[in-house]
């Protein structure tokens, strides 16, 4: 499987799939290297919550620090499959780094995007953000101008859901061109 551009941008709210998804992708592709934008949030010893106006120059820092990173996976000949809570607004920062992606986004009703982040909680130990799930379900929802890019994915195996992206990733059907 090769998607159309180096970096596969899968995005959504907590909860939609994300990691899931592109787990899988990479693991179906030789060169796949699933790039886990969580973990750099995780360097930040003082985290500012990512979702109120005082993390802007934390968040600006990270998703830097993870285009960095990817982009220098992608100077080695490997396709990175980002994983994270990227939306079109950081779609000007991403310029800088990539002309065009490939970009995924999943939706799930929020209901569901609330059970799927508590279950995780019981798994884990670690605290559901339940405020940061409501937050960005509703951003992602608010987004226009992108109908081809999003998959619903309530009611969709993780298989079934991989299925469809790697299929409209070999069509061309996400690939985006970002102009500076």
């Amino acid at each position: 499987m090769a998607p159309s551009s180096s970096v596969v941008f899968i995005s959504g709210c907590p909860g939609s799939g994300k990691s899931s998804l592109a787990r899988s992708l990479a693991s179906l592709d030789p060169r796949g290297i699933h790039l886990h934008t969580d973990d750099f949030y995780d360097y930040v010893t003082h985290k500012i919550d990512p979702t109120t106006p005082d993390s802007h120059a934390q968040n600006v820092a990270v998703v830097r620090a993870f285009l960095s990173a990817s982009r220098e996976f992608v100077a080695a000949n490997y396709r990175v499959y980002l994983d994270g809570v990227v939306g079109p607004w950081w779609f000007p920062t991403i310029t800088e780094f990539f002309s065009d992606i490939d970009l995924v986004l999943l939706h799930i009703e929020l209901g569901l995007a609330l059970e799927r982040t508590r279950q995780r909680e019981v798994e884990t130990g670690i605290p559901a953000p339940t405020h940061m799930v409501e937050v960005m379900n509703h951003q992602f929802a608010a987004i226009e101008g992108l109908d081809k890019h999003w998959v619903r994915t309530d009611g969709l195996s993780p298989e079934s859901v991989t299925d469809l992206v790697s299929s409209r990733l070999m069509a061309g059907q996400y690939r985006i061109g970002l102009q500076k």
